[in-house]
């Protein structure tokens, strides 16, 4: 049966064009995948077909059927010895889409059968996905949000399946001003090789409350939340069983950031598609080819708590788990009180899950608030971020299991007010609490406090004063209570519209592994537009942190200025560049947050686009520390010398290094395509990304050879 599937195939795309919404795809290409000492190559077939109908003007069916179908070889280059390999992947789905005035549908669901064999080892895996959304917002009445998703993965050969599940419901009512909700949530976590069944039951209610008066003078923003969660966990093998348990996560966060000790020159940004709950809808941010390494993935908790692993959940193009792992991609770990300064977790490993498709970094336990991850390297196929998770691990004893429960409170009040045109004031405070009570174990609590007042007053039209001071009180799990303190004084001056300048002091007093610091820093910032085609920012200051308990004290000095000029019509240059200098005499470098003795960076690009046919980027770096110093370079190169853009190359060559650890990354791409026409395409694509630390490289080579036909 599954043989006839593509044959099926074929003859539905050669009546496509009969039937209105119905298309179709087919590609035949030679692949060869080169894994440092192993490769395989053979041919690979791929059959799409497509129906995209709308039945009314509000509502749209789609269902598609994807097929594979892989004849090749593997070989040891080593001692060249080779055996046959196969694979072949069916894939069937669809989705429904409603959409009215007051009610929203949606319906997706596909089925996974991915089988193979090499030499006399077998593989088969089956995916099942279904994911549902529905909004309906009846007026004058409470609007309804209902939201389910399961994937279930099954391996015959290792007997393995992991199945996740999860449902919520949620009711809102705006009445004035003030919206009240109440929610249902269900979320179960089961695998059978792993031995734990995992289900959690949570009902909770929450307010928010908004105000403003005509003009903005006065606002008021308010909210409110109480969630109770009932906790299963269960061991269904005969020894003790190690449960993953998630993390509440506020908000998830990204940036792209070549110095992740110190976020303040390139702020993280919230990205509420990271944490969504839809693991295999991509980002939009990449690993693969025409990724980049220092990209931050992180979360804030909203409050202190353990985390012990961060997962980075990737999909192909497609949507669909990665076919040849996740290439050579390597993890750091970051932890932070006030999502600005940054120390790095020690006992980082690095690991691929196939079934799941997902980088796991593991890491020794720790209380915090805000984690992060940073790739160095990339993957040699396509592969886009879907979800960021975090996790801590319980033990549960063999064949038996634990209930329990947990309370989470959460509350914010902001106001602002604005006297007079030239005053503004606002204060901002949030409470977040958790209580943990499970029969075998000691109650667990943790209690944040945060209360932030900001004053901003314009002394004349090009002069302004702003003062601001953070507090920060938190009582963790079985630690001492911990406070954190900012004030912050800032002068502005903006004496043109092109043109402004910030001198800032403040002083942060914090808790750090239960050693209290302070850290004192004097900056000046600039930002400005001396001509239409030159722009610039500057940023430099001092930094002096002390540290109480001990006669020692750290000192940073640091310098970041980046231009960007047109040249011509068709040049632009960018110059950056970052200058640091630390020193300590701290015996406790654990505690010091103040970055590496010496770190300097500066990079060069060139961007040359003299007309459509054809774009150059370069870009050249010297990077140097006390450990290490070397030169990053890029080339990228896109030409279409023939009108219409009937062939395309494109190319890209580039070399990173880390001076922080010791890590080197190359990478190689060159890629030419040829569209006949607007029905048959010709594309070959070769990738070589290989990752290098203390002379030990992971190397990663594809070729593909590609012939598409669309009807």
């Amino acid at each position: 049966m599954r043989r006839l599937a593509p044959l099926a195939l074929l003859l539905l795309l050669a009546h496509a064009a009969l039937a209105d919404g119905l298309s179709g795809r087919a590609l035949v290409s030679f692949q060869r995948y080169d894994f440092g000492d192993t490769a395989q190559s053979g041919l690979r077939q791929s059959y799409h077909l497509d129906l995209d109908r709308a039945f009314t003007g509000t509502s749209r069916l789609r269902l598609f059927f994807r097929a594979e179908d892989f004849q090749g070889s593997n070989e040891r280059l080593a001692t060249a010895f080779t055996v046959q390999s196969r694979s072949r992947q069916y894939q069937p789905a669809g989705e429904l889409v409603v959409d009215t005035d007051t009610l929203r549908l949606l319906l997706r669901g596909d089925y996974l059968d991915d089988s193979g064999q090499t030499g006399s080892v077998e593989t088969d895996r089956t995916t099942e996905r279904s994911f549902m959304n529905l909004r309906w917002d009846p007026f004058g009445l409470p609007s309804l949000m209902l939201t389910a998703q399961r994937d279930a993965t099954k391996e015959q050969a290792t007997r393995a399946s992991g199945t996740d599940e999860s449902a919520s419901a949620l009711l809102q009512y705006p009445w004035h001003g003030l919206t009240t909700s109440a929610e249902g949530r269900y979320v179960r976590s089961a695998d059978r090789l792993a031995g734990y069944d995992r289900s959690t039951k949570s009902y909770g209610a929450g307010a928010a409350y908004a105000f403003a008066t005509r003009g903005g003078r006065f606002s008021v923003n308010a909210d409110a939340s109480a969630l109770r969660s009932d906790i299963d966990e269960r061991s269904t093998l005969g020894t003790d069983t190690i449960v993953p348990v998630p993390v509440q996560i506020n908000r998830a966060v990204f940036g792209a950031d070549d110095t992740p000790g110190d976020d303040r020159d390139h702020p993280l940004s919230t990205l509420a598609t990271l944490r969504d709950g839809d693991i295999n809808t991509s980002t939009g941010i990449s690993l693969g080819p025409d990724g980049a390494s220092f990209q931050n993935f992180g979360f804030d908790i909203g409050r202190t708590d353990r985390v012990d692993e961060v997962r980075i959940i990737v999909r192909d193009a497609a949507g669909n788990p990665l076919r040849t792992g996740g290439g050579p991609v390597t993890w750091d770990a970051y932890v932070s009180d006030d999502g600005q300064l940054w120390r790095p977790l020690g006992g980082v490993q690095n690991t691929f899950d196939d079934s799941r498709s997902l980088y796991s970094i593991t890491f020794d336990p720790v209380l915090a608030r805000w984690v992060k991850v940073v790739n160095f390297g990339v993957n040699s196929e396509p592969a886009f971020v879907t979800e960021i998770q975090g996790f801590s691990h319980r033990i549960v004893p063999a064949g038996g299991g634990r209930s329990g429960e947990q309370q989470t409170w959460n509350g914010a009040l902001t106001v602002a007010v604005r006297p007079i045109q030239r005053l503004n004031v606002v204060y901002s405070g949030a409470y977040s609490a958790l209580h943990q009570d499970y029969a075998a174990f000691a109650t667990v609590e943790s209690v944040s406090v945060d209360h932030l007042a900001a004053i901003e007053y314009a002394l004349a039209p090009r002069w302004t004063v702003r003062g601001q001071v953070a507090l920060r009180d938190v009582h963790a799990f079985d630690i001492e209570g911990e406070r954190s303190d900012t004030r912050l004084a800032a002068l502005d001056y903006a004496p043109t519209r092109h043109l402004q300048m910030t001198a800032e002091a403040s002083t942060q007093t914090q808790t750090l592994l239960g050693i209290p610091n302070t850290i004192d820093t004097v900056a000046f910032r600039a930002y400005g537009q001396a001509l239409r085609s030159l722009s610039f920012t500057l940023d430099l200051g001092v930094q002096d942190q002390t540290i109480e308990g001990e006669p020692a004290s750290a000192r940073r000095t640091f310098l970041n200025l980046s231009t960007n000029a047109r040249l011509t019509r068709t040049t632009r240059l960018q110059l950056s560049g970052t200058h640091q200098r630390a020193v300590s005499d701290s015996q406790n470098a654990a505690v010091v947050l103040l970055g590496a003795p010496r770190d300097d960076r500066l990079y060069a690009e060139l961007i040359w686009q003299p007309g459509r046919p054809l774009l150059v980027n370069t870009r050249v770096g010297y990077v140097s520390t006390d450990a290490i110093s070397g030169i990053t370079q890029r080339v990228r190169v896109e030409w279409r010398p023939f009108g219409g853009g009937t062939v395309s190359l494109a190319g890209t060559w580039d070399e990173d290094i880390d001076p922080m650890s010791d890590r080197r990354a190359r990478r190689v791409i060159f890629s030419p395509r040829w569209a006949m026409n607007r029905f048959v395409t010709v594309d070959l694509n070769y990738t070589a990304v290989a990752t290098t630390i203390r002379s030990t490289t992971d190397e990663q080579k594809t070729l593909f050879a590609t012939l598409t036909v669309t009807r």
